[in-house]
């Protein structure tokens, strides 16, 4: 997905993998990819004053910052699937 409209003060989770975090928004979840793998604590939340953005209620992948990274791709997700990804980040090897 190219634009994530009415993009405003998601609730974010941080993966594992430094290139992905899950933010949560109203209903809807998105895994928001970015181009590179990104360093950010855990306590910060939200955007960043030097994040770049075309619009203070979109975010625009290939285009905008997010968290101070540049933003790959969008992907909506499911609370399911979020919730899967956690797990799956989680126990990458599964238990048996």
């Amino acid at each position: 997905m190219s634009v994530v409209r009415r993009f405003e003060n998601p609730s974010v989770l941080i993966m594992d993998d430094s290139r992905y975090i899950i933010a949560y928004l109203r209903d809807r979840q998105w895994l928001v990819q970015y181009k590179h793998p990104c360093r950010f604590s855990e306590q910060e939340s939200g955007y960043r004053p030097n994040d770049k953005r075309r619009s203070t209620r979109a975010l625009y992948a290939q285009q905008d910052t997010f968290r101070g990274c540049p933003v790959k791709t969008l992907f909506p997700i499911t609370l399911e699937q979020a919730k899967e990804l956690l797990t799956i980040a989680k126990d990458p090897g599964g238990s048996s």
